[in-house]
């Protein structure tokens, strides 16, 4: 794909018919900034935990075998979902439109379809190869 400024795609909300989201495409730097917002929230927790629980559970975590945690890895695992909606959400046919933070206007649901969308936009389909002057536009 290369360059990503600019480039955005809108897909409907699956559960809310009629309703669209406009969606930027992030650069490796705003994807970088979503992933050191979910690891600071994972260093202000583990803190919380206290060393004993936080011990038991990277014992648990190391029983599992890594191809079996990668074949199962939730691509939004890697990153905060409210940077990922603030970095991401370009527009939208509600009828507020999105705010500086997006993740605090919408529903659960609504927010991790979207988070979700946001994480996997830059993984293309070979649909998306062959329908790539239909599927995307620059803004």
């Amino acid at each position: 794909m290369g360059l990503v400024n600019g480039l955005t795609r809108t897909l409907p909300v699956p559960h809310e018919p009629g309703e669209t989201v406009t969606f930027r495409y992030l650069s490796a730097l705003q994807f970088q900034e979503a992933a050191d917002a979910k690891a600071s929230a994972a260093v202000r927790k583990m803190r919380e935990m206290g060393g004993d629980l936080l011990k038991g559970i990277q014992e648990a975590r190391s029983d599992i075998p890594a191809s079996i945690a990668t074949a199962f890895a939730d691509p939004l695992d890697s990153y905060d979902a409210a940077a990922l909606l603030r970095l991401g959400i370009a527009a939208w046919t509600y009828a507020e439109p999105p705010g500086e933070n997006p993740f605090a206007q919408i529903d659960p649901k609504t927010a991790e379809w979207a988070a979700r969308a946001i994480a996997t936009l830059g993984e293309r389909t070979e649909e998306d190869r062959l329908n790539a002057s239909s599927s995307f536009t620059s803004t």
